[in-house]
């Protein structure tokens, strides 16, 4: 059986991505999948996803979606964006 605050927090956790993803659209800005979603920072961050935990880093998403820091973008289009030989990204 599943602790009721582990519930919680899981409930928790997914209504932190809803209120993120209400911000930033649910589809990736490039190719437009709905699966597979990542969050792109459009410039560097000013903190590193390691030093925070999920419920945090979720947090800052959405402050820095309100900013327009951040994007949608599927894992792929995410990876690929990172490749300045390929003219698509």
């Amino acid at each position: 059986m599943v602790k009721t605050s582990t519930l919680r927090q899981r409930k928790y956790r997914a209504k932190l991505k809803l209120a993120l993803f209400a911000l930033i659209g649910a589809e990736c800005k490039l190719c437009g999948s709905k699966t597979n979603l990542s969050v792109d920072h459009l410039g560097s961050r000013t903190w590193s996803s390691r030093e925070v935990w999920s419920d945090q880093r979720t947090k800052f998403y959405i402050e820095e979606a309100k900013l327009g820091l951040v994007q949608c973008l599927c894992t792929y289009c995410n990876s690929m964006k990172g490749k300045p030989e390929d003219d698509n990204f």
